[in-house]
This record gives C-alpha cells, structure tokens and sequence, in this order.
C-alpha cells in the first residue's frame, strides 16, 4: 500500500541506476534464493507480494540511488 513503511522508505531516494543480475531483494525479503520460485513462503504481506511480483515475470532490482534530507 502507498502508506506501508516500504514506499515512505523508497520514496526517500532518487533512484539513478538498476541491477538485476543479483537478486539480493529477494534474499533481503525471503532470507534465501530459491530455484524454484513457488517455493517462497509468504508469512508477510511484503513476502506475499514479492512473490506475486517475481512469479509474473518481473525481476527485483538493487537500486543505486540518492538520499536527501
């Protein structure tokens, strides 16, 4: 939601680059990279909506970005 933690986090950067060819997000969210991505679990909305994301096809980036205060 536009409201979680998470977005107010993201929305404190400007995001200059991505990457994906570490998935480090998924590491930070679910602990571990798995193969098989249906065996994620889902005990967060975050996990659950991680999930839903990678399973249709999209890839969690790490972003490389500025803070201001």
């Amino acid at each position: 939601p536009s409201k979680s933690n998470i977005v107010q986090f993201q929305n404190l950067f400007e995001i200059v680059k991505t990457d994906n060819t570490f998935p480090q997000g998924e590491e930070r969210v679910f602990l571990d990279v798995r193969e098989d991505k249906e065996n994620y679990p889902e005990n967060t909305l975050l996990q659950k909506k991680v999930k839903e994301y990678i399973l249709n096809g999209n890839d969690l980036k790490i972003g490389i970005g500025f803070f201001y205060k």
